[in-house]
């Protein structure tokens, strides 16, 4: 499971504006391994992995057959998954994280991508690929504030150079 949420999060990182069909599948694999480890307490690891691909397969359904909404709620997901996991990922301690923090963050990216869809939404790939990166790869010792810089500057870069070919658009 770890492998597929790195490679998945190297494609956001790198390319996640572009892919909004991919960008709805990851929010569906985080909302259904999500869901999956509140229901059971012993779980499989296949079971987790098909369980999850099945919401990422409903989340592709859902991307090609209503992008404007897909793309809100997928940005929605990000957010409040941006908002947990963000300060998880700084060694911040989460106490104090309920779930309004995670309906507020997910506002806050729906709000921004109604504002300026492009950028936002290359922004909110970019630090989610970095944060499921970080989260599910080994790098020993090194700082997990200077990995976070490096690969949010990375994915700002690549997903910056790919938009001077096609701009997304929410339609």
């Amino acid at each position: 499971m770890d492998t597929l949420i790195i490679v998945s999060g190297f494609i956001l990182l790198l390319a996640g504006s572009q892919l909004f069909w991919f960008v709805t599948a990851v929010a569906g694999l985080i909302v259904g391994d999500y869901l999956f480890h509140q229901s059971f307490k012993f779980y499989l690891t296949w079971s987790s992995l098909t369980n999850s691909i099945k919401f990422s397969l409903l989340g592709v359904v859902f991307a090609i057959t209503a992008k404007p909404f897909a793309v809100l709620s997928s940005g929605f997901i990000l957010g409040g998954f941006l908002s947990y996991h963000l300060p998880e990922t700084l060694n911040w301690k989460m106490d104090w994280y309920s779930w309004p923090y995670f309906v507020l963050g997910g506002m806050i990216v729906v709000v921004l991508m109604w504002l300026s869809y492009a950028f936002s939404y290359i922004l909110v790939t970019a630090l989610s690929g970095a944060v499921l990166i970080i989260q599910h790869a080994n790098f020993g010792s090194l700082d997990k504030n200077i990995l976070l810089l490096l690969f949010l500057l990375l994915g700002l870069t690549s997903q910056y150079l790919l938009l001077n070919y096609n701009e997304p658009v929410m339609d």
